[in-house]
C-alpha cells in the first residue's frame, strides 16, 4: 500500500469510509515527503508543473476535511494550518480551519454554559 492512488483515498472519503480515506491521505503525504526530499516537482492535471508543497498542501487539505467529517475539529486545524504553511493561497485549507475552529470554539461555549446551569 506504500504506493496509494489518490483516487482510492478520495472514493473512500466520498463513500463514507472516513477512517480508511485519513489512512490513505496519510500514505500519500508520506509518499509527499520522500519525493520532496527529491526536490521532484510534479506535473498536474493542467499540464502546468507545480511544486511538491502544493501538492502535500493539497492532500493536508483533503484529510483535513475528512477530519472534519469525523469531527475531529483539532485535528483539522492542525492539517489546515500544515497546508496553508505549504501554500499560503490554500483557500480551501482556510475555509475548512475556519469551519472547526468555529465549531471549536461553540463547544467550549456549549461547555461553558453547562457548568453555568449545574
Amino acid at each position: 500500500m506504500s504506493n496509494t492512488n489518490p483516487a482510492k483515498a478520495y472514493e473512500a472519503y466520498g463513500s463514507g469510509r472516513y477512517e480508511e480515506a485519513v489512512e490513505l491521505y496519510t500514505i500519500i503525504i508520506k509518499n509527499c515527503d520522500q519525493n520532496s526530499s527529491n526536490g521532484v516537482v510534479v506535473e498536474s492535471y493542467v499540464q502546468d508543473e507545480v511544486s511538491i508543497d502544493d501538492v502535500k498542501s493539497f492532500y493536508y487539505t483533503s484529510r483535513a476535511k475528512v477530519y472534519e467529517m469525523l469531527n475531529k475539529n483539532k485535528e483539522a486545524i492542525e492539517d489546515c494550518d500544515k497546508a496553508i504553511f505549504l501554500n499560503t493561497h490554500n483557500a480551501a485549507a482556510r475555509e475548512c480551519a475556519a469551519r472547526c475552529a468555529t465549531k471549536e470554539r461553540a463547544i467550549e461555549l456549549q461547555l461553558d454554559f453547562d457548568k453555568l446551569i449545574i
